[in-house]
C-alpha cells in the first residue's frame, strides 16, 4: 500500500510492520516515524466477520473528520501522548486511512508487566527488571497524563494495557509511559465506541447483562476505573476479576464474564486466586482497601498512589518477593533456615531438585533438554550466567551492547545470548550468529530443540549444521517467530495482510507453508508452541472485540492441522488458563490453576485425558515453563529447576 504523508509518499512494506492490532496495522517509516493504518472492510483479518467489517466502515468514515479535529485540538495533547503528527492519505483516492506519529523505540506494552512469566525473566528484560517502586512511578506519570487529558476535555475511553507503551526513564530503574491509540479517544462531538471488557467500568454497563458492554457514554471516571484495574494487574499479576469463583452454595454461581457486574473481584472471599499471582498481602493494607473501594464500592477518582509510596516497599532476602509489609507474606511462618528437600515423593509422583539459584537477584535464565533427554540450564548468580557444569558463559553487564532484553539459548554444549536489537552475542563456548529483530525485541527469531539451533537472519531461516550455518528457506524478515522440537519446527509470520504458519524439518532444508490454522482477527498478546516429535501445539492468545481468547491448533509434522479449539479467559477450562505446557508423543502436558493435566486429541476434538493431583503440592506458584526430559517433566521455576516423574 502507498500512502501520502504531507508532501511525501511512502510504500508500506510488510517487513516494516511494528504493530498489529484488531483495528489497525502500524509500520515504521524511517527511524523516527510510525504510521498507523486502519483496516479496511476487505482486510483478510476481517474476512467472514460481517460485524467487524461494518465496524471498519464506520471507523474509516468517522476518521475522515475526527483525525483532523484531533490534530487541531486547541490546547494540544500532553507530551506522553503519542499524538498524530500528520494525516496518512491513500495515495490513490486521497481518503484518510490513518496517521503518522512519532515512533516510540525500545518499548514494551504495559500488558507484559502484568504477565507472571514476563516478570520472572529477571534483569535484562524490561518487564522482568521492573521494581515495585519503578512501576508505581510509571503509574504516577500515567495519572498525570490522564489528568492533563481530562483538563483538555479528552476522555481516553478504551483505556487498556495494550495502548500504553513503556520505556526506560532517564534515572536508573525509572519507567516512562506513552499513551497510544489516541484516535479512539472521546472529545467534543466524537464518542469512543471501542472498549475492552477487562477495563470497562461496570457503572457504564447494564448490571443485569451477561457480560460487560457499554450502555452509557464514557466519562472521566471510567478512565480512573481502568487506571486502577491496570495498576492492580501490574502489581498483583492477576486481573481484578481473575481467579475462579467458588461459592459456598451452587445457586450463588455467576458466569465468569458477569463477575464485574456483580462486583465479585479477586478480593472477594469466595474467589480462588491464581497460583501465579502475587500474594495480595504484598500490597499492604492501605492499598488493598483502596482497591476494594474501587472494585466493591464503586469509588471513582485518581487512585491514592501514596498508599504505594517508595518507602513502603522492601525485597525479601529469602525468596526475592517485593512487598509492602514488615514481613514477607510468602515466607511468613517458614523458618529462615528451612530449605525444600532435594527429593520429595507424594503418591505416585517424585520431584527431584536439579539446581536452586542462590543469592539476591539469582534466577534461572534458561533450561533446555538435549537430544539425549538430559536437562541443561543457565542460572544467574552474583552477576554471572553459569551452565549446569559450572562454566561461566556470559556476564550480562558486559553484554549491554546487545540490547535491553537478554535471553540465553542452549543448543547442546553451546550457549547463545540474544539481545533486544536482534543480534546474538556468542558466549564463551559459541560462535556469533546474526538474528533478525522478530516478535517482541527479537524473542522469536531463534529457537532450540533436541540440542539443535535454528535462527533467522536477513529473511533466511538457518540451522546450525555440522560444519556451520545451513539455509532451510526464506521467511518474512523481521516478522517471524520460531519454535523447534526434536525433529521439526514451527514458524508464524504476522504483518500487514500476511498471516502465515509453516513447518520445517530440523535436519534438512525446505519449508512447508500454508498450514491452515484458524485465522486470528484480533490483537495477538501472546503466542507459544510446544513441539513433540510428530505434532506441535500452537496456542495464540488474542484480544478480539474487547474479549481475551485463546486459540489452539494441533499441527502435524507434515503441516496438516489435526484439531483446533478456542476458549475465553476465565471460562474455567484448561486452554484459557495454561501457565506452562510441554509436548510428548501424542500428548500435551499443561499446568493450570487446576493442577497438572494431560491433553490429547480424541475423535478430532481436544480433551483432558489424565490428571495428576499428587503433583500439585510439588509444583509451587512460580512455575514459568515445562519441558519433557529427565525421565519425566522438567519444571522450571523462577529460581529452581526440578524433574517430575509421574
Amino acid at each position: 500500500m502507498r500512502v501520502r504523508i504531507g508532501r511525501r509518499t511512502a510504500a508500506l512494506d510488510p517487513s516494516a510492520a511494528i504493530g498489529k492490532g484488531g483495528e489497525a496495522d502500524v509500520y515504521a517509516v524511517g527511524a523516527e516515524l510510525a504510521v498507523k493504518v486502519f483496516k479496511a472492510p476487505d482486510h483478510p483479518d476481517l474476512a467472514g466477520q460481517p460485524a467487524l467489517q461494518q465496524a471498519a466502515r464506520v471507523r474509516l468514515a468517522e476518521q475522515q473528520e475526527k483525525l483532523r479535529a484531533l490534530c487541531a485540538l486547541p490546547a494540544g495533547l500532553p507530551a506522553r501522548v503519542v499524538a498524530p503528527a500528520e494525516l496518512a492519505l491513500d495515495a490513490r483516492t486521497g481518503l484518510v486511512v490513518g496517521y503518522a506519529m512519532p515512533r516510540v523505540r525500545d518499548a514494551e506494552v504495559l500488558y507484559r508487566f502484568g504477565e507472571p512469566a514476563a516478570r520472572a525473566e529477571g534483569a535484562g528484560s524490561l518487564p522482568g527488571e521492573a521494581t515495585a517502586v519503578g512501576l508505581v512511578g510509571l503509574f504516577a506519570g500515567l495519572a498525570a497524563t490522564v489528568e492533563q487529558l481530562h483538563a483538555r476535555g479528552v476522555v481516553v475511553g478504551d483505556f487498556n494495557d495494550l495502548n500504553v507503551l513503556v520505556t526506560r526513564g532517564a534515572r536508573p530503574g525509572a519507567l516512562e509511559p506513552h499513551l497510544i491509540d489516541i484516535d479512539s479517544a472521546q472529545f467534543g462531538a466524537y464518542r469512543c465506541r471501542a472498549y475492552t471488557e477487562r477495563f470497562l467500568d461496570p457503572l457504564l454497563c447494564d448490571p443485569a447483562g451477561p457480560r460487560p458492554a457499554p450502555v452509557r457514554a464514557y466519562a472521566p471516571t471510567a478512565d480512573w476505573y481502568a487506571f486502577a484495574a491496570m495498576l492492580f494487574r501490574t502489581l498483583a499479576l492477576v486481573d481484578p476479576y481473575g481467579g475462579v469463583l467458588v461459592p459456598a452454595r451452587p445457586e450463588d454461581r455467576v458466569p465468569h464474564p458477569a463477575r464485574p457486574l456483580r462486583r465479585l473481584s479477586v478480593l472477594h472471599a469466595a474467589v480462588r486466586r491464581p497460583k501465579a499471582a502475587r500474594p495480595l498481602e504484598t500490597l499492604g493494607d492501605d492499598a488493598l482497601e483502596a482497591f476494594r473501594r474501587v472494585f466493591a464500592d464503586d469509588w471513582r477518582g485518581p487512585f491514592p498512589l501514596a498508599t504505594l509510596a517508595p518507602e513502603r516497599w522492601r525485597r525479601c532476602g529469602a525468596c526475592g518477593l517485593e512487598h509492602a509489609r514488615s514481613r514477607c507474606p510468602r515466607c511468613a511462618g517458614v523458618p529462615a533456615a528451612a530449605q525444600p528437600a532435594a527429593v520429595v515423593v507424594r503418591g505416585s509422583v517424585t520431584a527431584r531438585t536439579l539446581v536452586r539459584a542462590q543469592g539476591v537477584g539469582a534466577r534461572v535464565v534458561a533450561v533446555a533438554v538435549g537430544a539425549d533427554g538430559r536437562p541443561a540450564w543457565v542460572v544467574e548468580e552474583r552477576g554471572e550466567w553459569r551452565r549446569e557444569d559450572g562454566r561461566v558463559v556470559a556476564r550480562p553487564a558486559a553484554l549491554a551492547r546487545a540490547g535491553g532484553r537478554l535471553r540465553a539459548l542452549i543448543a547442546g554444549g553451546a550457549t547463545v545470548v540474544v539481545g533486544r536489537d536482534g543480534m546474538a552475542a556468542g558466549a564463551e563456548d559459541a560462535p556469533v550468529v546474526g538474528v533478525d529483530p522478530a516478535g517482541a525485541g527479537g524473542d522469536g527469531a531463534a529457537a532450540v530443540g533436541g540440542g539443535r539451533l535454528a535462527w533467522i537472519d536477513g529473511g533466511l531461516l538457518y540451522r546450525q549444521g555440522p560444519v556451520g550455518p545451513q539455509v532451510i528457506g526464506s521467511v518474512l524478515r523481521g516478522q517471524t517467530r520460531l519454535w523447534l522440537g526434536p525433529t521439526f519446527g514451527v514458524g508464524v509470520s504476522r504483518a500487514d495482510r500476511v498471516a502465515v504458519t509453516f513447518v520445517f524439518d530440523a535436519a534438512r532444508g525446505g519449508i512447508r507453508d500454508g498450514v491452515r490454522v484458524p485465522r486470528v482477527s484480533g490483537q495477538v498478546v501472546r503466542e507459544r508452541c510446544a513441539v513433540a516429535a510428530d505434532r506441535a501445539w500452537l496456542v495464540t492468545e488474542v484480544v478480539e472485540a474487547g474479549r481475551q481468547l485463546a486459540r489452539l491448533a494441533v499441527v502435524r509434522r507434515d503441516g496438516t492441522v489435526e484439531a483446533s479449539a478456542e476458549a475465553e479467559s476465565g471460562d474455567g477450562g484448561w486452554l484459557a488458563g495454561v501457565r506452562a505446557m510441554a509436548a510428548a508423543g501424542p500428548w500435551l502436558f499443561v499446568l493450570t490453576d487446576d493442577g497438572l493435566q494431560r491433553v490429547a486429541v480424541q475423535g478430532g476434538a481436544v480433551a483432558v485425558d489424565a490428571r495428576y493431583p499428587d503433583a500439585d503440592p510439588l509444583l509451587g506458584d512460580d512455575v514459568v515453563d515445562l519441558l519433557v526430559g529427565g525421565g519425566g517433566l522438567v519444571v522450571v521455576g523462577e529460581r529452581e529447576v526440578r524433574t517430575l516423574a509421574i
